[in-house]
């Protein structure tokens, strides 16, 4: 059974994280926290060159900001339009995409 799943796109000195996802009934047990624990430790070690992570979350995900905030992503006031194009459905709101980016120490 599939639970989870991260994705990481690679670029000279940022790695973006892409679709994070943790299966509703297993949420709010730490896993994502693991998760993303171990993909920060893992690019640290591994992608020598990268000194940023960066991902992008929804402006209405207040939620999401936030804990990602707890974890060290700082809102760099950049964003971006939603996807509309991308197949991924059309949205009832009007929402953006709000880059977060955390320094590798």
């Amino acid at each position: 059974m599939l639970v989870a799943c991260i994705g990481l796109s690679i670029d000279h000195n940022s790695v973006e994280i892409g679709t994070f996802a943790i299966d509703s009934s297993i949420q709010n047990l730490g896993y994502g926290k693991q998760m993303l624990n171990y993909v920060e430790v893992y690019v640290a070690q591994s992608c020598m060159e990268v000194r940023d992570l960066i991902m992008y979350v929804l402006d209405v995900r207040s939620e999401l900001i936030a804990y990602y905030q707890r974890r060290g992503y700082q809102i760099t006031g950049h964003t971006a339009p939603y996807p509309v194009n991308a197949n991924v459905g059309q949205p009832l709101v009007p929402i953006q995409l709000i880059e977060m980016k955390k320094a590798i120490i």
